[in-house]
């Protein structure tokens, strides 16, 4: 275990790590470097008490093959990513197995508070928060990225915030949170995202579970490409801050199959619509309420699309 401690070894405290990262942040700065890098046999680490400032594309880059890495009580301010998942040299696989994050925020960062990939699996993200504040780059950030086959990941209490890319032609992209065709086994409880230029959940995964989740003002609240499931969840005041694609609440999008049970939309917007489904999305909701403006449109399904709505209240 590395712990952080305070001055005297003893008293409480918390060690903070400055590096080289630009600060303030412009996108043309010095990204900083990394500080801890892991490879085949760092297994079963723990780091707790500790905080970052000013570090590049890793505060932790895992570039092997590790199990049982596990992250607590964790601070960071101005980082490229916070956790990076990515192979070094001629290496192929980085996968992470039994992976932890608990009690972790992260203000002002690039690209993301996390990315995991490969073959990445039991990983659980309890209390962790994400707000990017806008930093720009020449891409754009994303909270929680997961990507190639990452699964059996839980994500609980996350927060992710104020994803954002601007002044581009064309589609404006930034998450809160991210997931690819071949992630599976995915679980959302209890999670927030707000404040990002697309998807408060971009999901494209199988096997994904969404309980009690909250989207607000994001331009698509909900943005639904796999075989998703969504319980109890809610979606507030979307908002389109530029570039093109429509302002929704939930957005299926192709080859997305999904249920939304029990859930609540809410919004006064003209300019939203409630449920926007693409050519080969299908959605079923079934209870819940929705509440929107007189002109705003309930439903845009294309003609190879199909919604089936059951028992949705309207007014909330």
């Amino acid at each position: 275990m590395i712990r952080g401690v305070g001055a005297d070894w003893h008293s409480p405290g918390r060690p903070r790590i400055v590096g080289t990262r630009q600060n303030p942040w412009t996108a043309e700065g010095a990204i900083g470097g990394t500080v801890f890098r892991l490879t085949g046999g760092a297994d079963h680490l723990q780091f707790v008490n500790l905080g970052f400032a000013d570090q590049g594309n890793g505060c932790w880059r895992v570039a092997q093959p590790i199990a049982g890495l596990r992250l607590d009580n964790i601070v960071a301010t101005n980082v490229h990513r916070l956790l990076e998942n990515f192979v070094g040299g001629d290496d192929t696989d980085a996968s992470i197995t039994g992976l932890v994050m608990k009690d972790v925020s992260v203000r002002g960062y690039a690209r993301a508070v996390t990315r995991l990939q490969y073959e990445t699996s039991e990983v659980l993200l309890e209390d962790v928060f994400g707000d990017s504040e806008a930093q720009p780059f020449e891409s754009f950030s994303t909270g929680v990225t997961l990507y190639e086959a990452a699964h059996h990941v839980t994500l609980r209490r996350a927060v992710m915030l104020n994803h954002q890319q601007v002044d581009v032609e064309g589609y404006w992209n930034a998450d809160g949170f991210s997931t690819e065709r071949d992630n599976h086994a995915i679980r959302f409880e209890d999670t927030y995202a707000a404040g990002n230029t697309d998807g408060g959940y971009d999901l494209k995964s199988t096997d994904t579970t969404l309980l009690r989740a909250v989207a607000v003002d994001n331009k698509r609240n909900f943005r639904l490409w796999g075989q998703i499931a969504m319980e109890q969840c809610v979606g507030l005041a979307p908002h389109k801050r530029g570039g093109s694609g429509t302002q929704a609440q939930v957005h299926g999008n192709p080859e997305g199959v999904f249920t939304v049970t029990d859930s609540r939309f809410v919004d006064d917007d003209p300019a939203t619509i409630v449920f926007d489904l693409d050519d080969d999305a299908a959605g079923t909701v079934v209870g819940g309420c929705v509440e929107h403006h007189p002109d705003a449109s309930y439903q845009t399904v294309e003609p190879a699309a199909s919604l089936m709505l059951t028992d949705v209240a309207d007014g909330c």
